[in-house]
Formats: C-alpha cells, sequence, structure tokens
C-alpha cells in the first residue's frame, strides 16, 4: 500500500533529515579543524611538518568514518606506530642513495604487519615516507607522532562522545528492499 498523503514515509523523514546531517557535518568539520590545528603545531614544533599528511588522514577517517574499522584505535594507533617504528628501522639501515627503494619496502613491510595484527588504517602507510622526508628522523619523531596522534583520537572521543562526530549523527533512514506488493 503506497502513501497517499504528501510529505509522509520515508522520503518526507530524509528530507526533514537533511538538515540535521548538515549540521552534524558542519560540528564534525569543526572538531576535525580543532584537532588538526593542535596536530599541525605537535608537528611543526618538533620540525616534522611531514608526519602531518598521514595525521590529516587519520583525522579525517576518524571524524568523517568514525563507524569504520580503520578508525578503531587499535588501527589508527597500531598502524601507525608500526609502520613508524618499521620506518624508522629501515631509514636506519638504508644505504645511501638507496631511500626511495627503502620507504618502498618499510612501506610494504609496514604493510603485511598491520595486515597480520588487524591494525589496517591506511593513512599509516605513508608514515615511513613521511619519516623519510622529515629531517632528522629519530625515536623523537616517534613520540611526537604519538603525541599528536593521541590528540586527534582524543578529540574525536570528546566528539562521538557528544554524538556530534562525522556521519554518524543524522543518517537518513535506510529503505527496506522492496516488495512485490510495492509495486502493484
Amino acid at each position: 500500500m503506497s502513501e497517499s498523503v504528501a510529505g509522509t514515509g520515508e522520503a518526507a523523514t530524509a528530507e526533514r533529515s537533511k538538515p540535521a546531517m548538515i549540521g552534524s557535518r558542519i560540528v564534525a568539520t569543526l572538531w576535525l579543524i580543532l584537532a588538526l590545528l593542535l596536530a599541525s603545531v605537535i608537528c611543526r614544533s618538533a620540525g616534522q611538518t611531514l608526519l602531518f599528511a598521514p595525521l590529516a588522514g587519520t583525522a579525517a577517517i576518524v571524524f568523517g568514518a568514525s563507524d569504520s574499522a580503520m578508525a578503531r584505535w587499535r588501527a589508527a594507533l597500531g598502524g601507525h606506530l608500526l609502520c613508524a617504528a618499521v620506518g624508522l628501522f629501515c631509514l636506519s639501515v638504508a644505504p645511501v642513495g638507496g631511500l626511495s627503494m627503502t620507504v618502498v619496502f618499510a612501506s610494504a613491510i609496514a604493510f603485511l604487519l598491520m595486515l597480520c595484527s588487524d591494525t589496517m588504517h591506511s593513512p599509516a602507510g605513508a608514515t615511513p615516507a613521511a619519516l623519510a622526508g622529515s629531517a632528522g628522523t629519530s625515536a623523537s619523531a616517534l613520540v611526537h607522532l604519538l603525541l599528536a596522534l593521541l590528540t586527534i583520537l582524543l578529540i574525536a572521543y570528546v566528539a562521538r562522545h557528544f554524538k556530534v562526530s562525522g556521519l554518524r549523527a543524522a543518517r537518513a533512514p535506510r529503505r527496506s528492499p522492496s516488495t512485490p506488493e510495492d509495486h502493484r
């Protein structure tokens, strides 16, 4: 049986929720800006500005796709820490002039470790390359990466606690599969 009254049904509900979705997205973006500003300050103060790129990718995932597997703390923290540790190790044993191949192998090894440890987080895959391009890569880079990452994750946690994070707060209802009765 079809809806005969205008402004009722699933389509109308989805229409009414559009302002809530837009508002939720704007608020999530404001939280993201706060997190990225703080992460940027941490990276810049350590002279590790290239580390900001994979962290910005992480922020996009934890604020915009907060229900995805890559937004889990285990994936974000584990992925970045694994990739940074592998990257730092590979860079420390890299032959002079073999930097690009070292980054390729470091990224591949880190990818394999993320798969095996259930910590897949795609922005973390760029961490070895960011470390290779940063000045003075050392264990202090790992500390600053961790500090900036925890800043992003804690702000995302607060935003999610207040139910304003990402697209989760106000999604349009899903349509149920059509049945033969709908086409009469």
